[in-house]
Parts: C-alpha cells; structure tokens; sequence
C-alpha cells in the first residue's frame, strides 16, 4: 500500500509525516533480508538504484519469502519475550490461591517480577494492528480496490463492542477459567474482524469469478477516488476518473496485464462521450465537435495522456498483432488533432504534453509505417520542432529526449560527427538516476539512456575504436544497471548495439551472459512465459547466434535451435515493424537469423538440414539487402549495412555452391504483411486531404489547397492542414509536417 498511499502526497501535515515514517519503516523490514544479502555479497551499490525505484512503482511484487520475513520481524519482538517468559524462572508465571476467607481461596497467576512482562506483551500484540488501522484510515480518498479505511471502522466497532461486554466480565470474573475465556475473546475481537471485512471480502472475488468483471466503475467506487495533490477544473468526477485510470493502467502495464489496460483507458475516455446523436456526426480524435468544445483544460489534458498511454501499450506490448500498430497510430493521431481541435489548448500554458506524440510518430517513421522523402526531410523537420519546443520548456527529461532523437537522425543520414554533437549536449543534462525514471514514463523507454550505447557505433563508424569500446564498457557498468529491471524492452535497445560492437571483438560468451541476465532473465521474472514485449521475436535467434559464435558446449541446445529453425519456415522470421526499427538502428534480425541459419549450416552434417538452412538464410538475407537499399543500388542504412555485407557475400557463395538461386524476386512465405500499416480509411474526415491519383500532395493546385484549408480553418482556428492517404495506406509526411508546424508556431504565438 505505500506507494499508493504516497500518490500525490505533500507531506507537509504532521499526519502525512508520520504516515510516510511508518510506511518506510516497514519497507525497511521486508527488505531487510535482502539488504543483508547485497552487503554480503557487495552488490548494495547498485541495488540500492532498483529498491528505490520499486518502492515508488504502485504495483508491488511481494514474494510469499518477503511476506513471511515481514510478518516474522513483525512477531520477533512477541515470541523472544514469550521465550524469556517461558525459559527463564525469574519471568515465569506461578499460580497462587488467594483465599478469599478461611475456607474458600482463587487461584490467581503472580509474576515474581511484577505485571510488567504481561503489560509489555500486551502493547507488541497492538503495536501491529494500531500502525494498521493508521495506515489503512488513509485509504480514504482511495478508490475501493485499495479502500480499507470503511473495513478498519466497522472492525473498531466490533473490537469496542466485545471490549464493552467482556472488559467488565473480566474484571467481575471469580474463577481463572472464565477469565482467560474472557481475555482470549477480547484478543480475537481484535484480530478477526479485519480477517473478514478486509482479507476475505478480497478473496471473495477470486473465488467466485467475479474479479474479471472490474470495470472502472467498480475501481471507483462510490467514493470520489482520485489522486490527491491535483487541483481539478471542469468536470472533477470524470478527471479523478481519468487520473485513477492512468494510475491503474499503469499498473496493469507492469503486470504485462495490455488488454485490461486498453479496456480500462477506453472506460475512462467514454465518461466524456455524452452526446446523444454522437453515431450520426462526424468525429474528432473519436469525440463529437460538441464534446470536444466542451473540454476544460484540465479534461483536455487528461483525455490526451490516456490517448497517449493508448498508444504506448498498443505500440509496446501489442505490436505483435496485426492492428496493434495500427491502433497505437490511431491513438497518437487522436492526440494530437483533439489538442489542435479543443478551444481549451490556448489555455494550456505547459505543452510538455504533446512531447510524447513527436516521439510516438519517430517509431512510426523509424517502422517505415510513415512515407516520407529520401532526404528524410519530415523527419528532420519533427526532431527540429521537438528540440525547439523542448529547450524553451526546460526540462532535462524531455530535452533529452529531443536530444536523442535528433542525435539518431544525423546518425542515420551518415552526420556521425553532427551526432556525437547532439550527443555531448545530452550528456551535460542527463542524470540517470534523476531522469531515467521519469523519461520512461512519459517515453515508454528511457531514450536518452540509449543514446550511449547508440554512439559507441558512432564512434566506430568514425574508425574511433578505442572511444567506442570505452562507452560500451560505460553502458554495461554505469547504466545498465541504473535501468528498470522490468524495462525490458529498454534493456534489449540499449544492449543490442552493444552487442553489434564487441561480438566482433571476440567476446561472443560475454554478450550472450549480458544479454541473457539483464533482458531474458527479468522478463521471465516479470512477465512470466505468457508475457509479451516488441524484442521478445528476437530473444531466441540472439542467444543462438552468440552461443555459436563462442563455440558454446551445449550441443543439445543448439540441436534444439536447428530443429526450430528448420521445423517451419516461419520460426525464426522477425515482424516487419520490428526488422525496421532494429535496421535503423544497427543490426537488422533478418540478417541476424540469416547469419544463424548460415552457421548452423556449416556444422550440421544432415544434407536436407542444410540445404533448408541454407534456403531460408538466402530468404532472409536478401528480405534485408532489398531494405537496406534503394532502388538504385545504393546503402540507406551504413550501420546495418556493415553486418549484412559480408554475410550476404557468404551467403551468396556458399548457395551457389550448392546449386540455390538468390533472386529479387517477390517470397511469398516471408512477404510483408502490409495489414499491420497505418490505415486511415477509419480516420475522421479532417485528417485526409485532396490528393492526386499518384497518392502525393496536391501542392501543384493553389485553388485546391486553398480550398481544402479553408475549409478545414473554419472548422478549427489552430489546424491548418489535414493529413494525407497515400495508396500504400500509410501515412504521408508533408501535409502533416505542415499541420505540426504550423500548429506550433500558432500555439507559440498564443502562448507569448
């Protein structure tokens, strides 16, 4: 309950200060055990970064070990004094008759050192259940999942009405029996009820099935449950709504729980869906233009984080699926016309809100879910707007960010130099231990973090091996292991380029136990075998590879790798978004898996194995070579490309020797599944715009785009252009590039 408790917290009352002291003293005790364990083992330094770090995540993991360490440390007091009372004859009790006259006596029980011990045992019995009934009568302003103060009320009550009848009795009481009857009541009149009002009407649910049900009403309650410490405008039930959603969802995100997550967002976002004849109008990011009129600024940014929170799950956990992208898109583009759309953005004066959308469509565009031009001139133009916009706000978090982002783009057009330059003004604002927290969160994954690893490739592409090889033994030691242990897609992005630099460099066995520890190793311990993460398709091919590599001894694991390979065509294969992103960012998985295939060829002595492998890697191979260059024959990509050279030319000889065509022709089995693009048939009218038969924009028209921004202009004062559908049903860069800028500098202007 701490980190709850602690949501939106002052702590400027005396309440609040004691509140916070009983909460660390018991996060103190449970992880007491573990504690002692890192100082024996010295691994308290960087541990310490991971146990703050979890105390102030609302979901809590607590093993039934830590649980039973707590409630052992809790009862350690109790039981040593129980133990004295009972093994040393000074603190042992005696029965005594007390003669009442000279024929009738009652035993009594006599201390020889006094009540004391008795007094004492009494106040460590309610020390426990007293630092209960404070914390849980702080639950109040809770929604009713976490709710208990209504519980420790009705279990007061009970308490004082047993101690009302029996308290008397046993002081009126003439014989022992009937005075220890009486004292064990009073004790359990203490410890059952909050068993029954609190443990069982928890379970109860479980057991019955009905906890699958839970919907944000229920998480509600009849309580106004919201998170304290926020002042709300407009509509204050649906924004302390919309507040616990995004807190609950969150919280489902860590569980690896994506679906409830969804449906709870989209719970939250229907509270302000109250116009009758919505079916019958057109809709703005999925609102009416009568309930985007109505948005208070405090709605407006509430409905924009949930949007966005939408679109990091669907874009996280959900890409696997054919419209989890899809729906990630649509949530980012909801965003961002609802913010343009609503009369409510002029008042926002903070636009640090809208940061997480550039960084939303720079994956798209990095997924080649975005059209855009050779020059790469829209994405230039979003990382140049997300630098300005974010160093006049200030904030290292976001600044960072933007710093990052631009630092890979230079990289990506072969500005190595211009990018090491974004880069050292990252470094001179990013504080791990301050910011990497707090750009996970807005971020999905703390970018600026990667952007170490990602210059070491910098560096060697500049031939600065020796500065190279020190920022990647920087990473491993200093960040990795300040990183969310739960983040495992971070871990696996800021990993894998380095492993594309030292697995050249002979330290195959080495990469692969780093890899190995800090990605698969904590997303089995905290998503377990049915979690899901977007670098999960490449877990496997990666292990594999590196245990080849280093000429690992486990024969039996590596069968098992040629058996999956060759077992189905598809094993193996990454998704195409995914392809995308790892290319443009160093390693592509198709020649990952290409140069498995390849070396498991070399070692297998079954001939129809290897003509499979060697099938599939010719496949694979050339899915990548047609990716890493243009029609024209020349590299987009010379990072990636330094990878796939040399394997592909391998590939090559090694197919011609046994008689394998490699083609450019289309491969049915590995083409590209074209359903998962962007698709804005579904989008409200105001994203499209006039376009001409080739699917471009119709710059060449003055009249036509006069028109078309006429009409849109009367329809929003902030949005000046829509966006355009080009026929591969993916996402044109001009007009948006136009609508973002233009939009901006409006909101700058308005804002000044």
């Amino acid at each position: 309950m701490s980190p709850v408790l602690t949501i939106g917290k002052q702590g400027d009352d005396q309440s609040d200060y004691l509140q916070t002291k009983v909460m660390d003293f018991l996060t103190f005790l449970s992880d007491y055990e573990m504690m002692l364990e890192d100082i024996i083992k010295c691994r308290w330094k960087w541990r310490d970064a991971a146990r703050k770090q979890k105390r102030s995540s609302i979901r809590q993991k607590i093993p039934l070990q830590q649980l039973l360490w707590l409630i052992f440390l809790l009862q350690l007091p109790q039981l040593v004094l129980q133990a004295c009372n009972l093994g040393l004859p000074s603190l042992q009790s005696t029965q005594e008759l007390h003669w009442l006259s000279t024929e009738t006596a009652q035993p009594v029980c006599r201390h020889s050192m006094g009540p004391w011990p008795s007094w004492v045992g009494i106040v460590l019995c309610v020390i426990p259940h007293l630092g209960t009934l404070f914390l849980s009568l702080h639950t109040d302003h809770l929604p009713s999942i976490f709710n208990e103060a209504d519980a420790c009320r009705h279990s007061c009550k009970i308490f004082f009405l047993i101690l009302c009848v029996a308290g008397p009795a046993y002081f009126l009481a003439d014989t022992l029996d009937a005075q220890t009857y009486l004292l064990a009541c009073m004790i359990f009149g203490i410890a059952l009820p909050p068993c029954w009002f609190i443990v069982v009407s928890k379970i109860w649910p479980l057991w019955t099935g009905t906890s699958s049900k839970l919907n944000i009403k229920h998480i509600l309650g009849k309580r106004g449950s919201f998170v304290p410490g926020i002042e709300l405008d407009g509509n204050d039930d649906h924004c302390k709504s919309a507040s616990l959603a995004l807190t609950i969802g969150k919280m489902y995100e860590e569980m690896g729980m994506v679906q409830k997550s969804i449906v709870l967002f989209d719970d939250a976002l229907a509270l302000w869906k109250w116009d009758p004849n919505r079916d019958e109008k057109d809709l703005v990011g999925g609102f009416t233009v009568n309930e985007v009129n109505a948005f208070s600024e405090k709605d407006l940014e509430f409905i924009i984080n949930l949007k966005i929170a939408q679109g990091r799950v669907n874009g996280t956990f959900n890409s696997s699926q054919n419209t989890g992208q899809k729906n990630a898109a649509q949530a980012w583009l909801d965003a961002l016309e609802i913010y343009e759309r609503a009369p409510a953005s002029i008042k926002m004066t903070d636009r640090s809100i809208i940061f997480p959308i550039f960084s939303g469509l720079f994956v798209f565009l990095k997924g080649d879910k975005i059209d855009q031009d050779k020059e790469c001139n829209f994405e230039q133009n979003l990382v140049r707007k997300f630098v300005h916009e974010t160093e006049l706000h200030g904030d290292p978090v976001h600044y960072t960010r933007a710093l990052a982002m631009q630092a890979e783009t230079k990289a990506r057009l072969g500005k190595y130099q211009e990018a090491l330059g974004s880069f050292e003004k990252l470094k001179a604002s990013y504080i791990p231990e301050e910011h990497s927290e707090a750009i996970s969160s807005a971020y999905g994954t703390d970018r600026s973090a990667q952007c170490y690893s990602q210059s070491a490739l910098w560096y060697h592409m500049l031939g600065n091996e020796t500065e190279a090889l020190r920022m990647c033994e920087y990473v491993i030691d200093e960040l990795l292991p300040k990183m969310d242990p739960k983040n495992v897609l971070n871990s696996c992005e800021m990993i894998l380029p380095i492993i594309r630099i030292l697995k050249n460099h002979g330290q195959e066995k080495r990469m692969r136990e780093l890899f190995d520890e800090h990605v698969v190793q904590n997303f089995q311990k905290h998503f377990g075998k049915d979690g899901v993460t977007p670098c999960l398709p490449i877990f496997r091919p990666l292990l594999l590879l590196l245990d080849v590599c280093s000429d690992s001894q486990e024969r039996p694991s590596l069968l098992d790798g040629v058996e999956w390979l060759v077992s189905d065509e598809e094993n193996g294969v990454p998704p195409v978004f995914l392809d995308s992103v790892y290319t443009k960012l160093c390693w592509s998985p198709n020649d990952l898996v290409a140069e498995l295939c390849l070396r498991f060829a070399k070692t297998v002595s079954n001939q129809r194995d290897k003509v499979t492998l060697l099938e599939k890697a010719a496949k694979l191979s050339m899915k990548a070579d047609r990716k890493m260059k243009d029609i024209e024959g020349n590299v987009k990509f010379e990072i990636a490309n330094e990878m796939h050279e040399p394997i592909f030319n391998e590939i090559k000889q090694m197919t011609e020797t046994f008689g394998i065509e490699m083609h450019n022709g289309s491969i049915s089995s590995f083409s590209e599944n074209s359903s998962a693009n962007i698709d804005l048939h579904n989008l409200p009218n105001s994203y499209l715009r006039h376009r001409t038969s080739s699917g471009r924009s119709t710059k060449g028209s003055t009249s036509s785009r006069s028109d078309s921004l006429e009409n849109t202009k009367e329809r929003s004062p902030h949005l000046s252009s829509g966006f355009l559908r080009s026929n591969s049903g993916r996402l044109s860069s001009g007009a948006l590039m136009e609508s973002v800028n233009e939009v901006g500098e409006s909101k700058h202007d308005d804002h000044s």
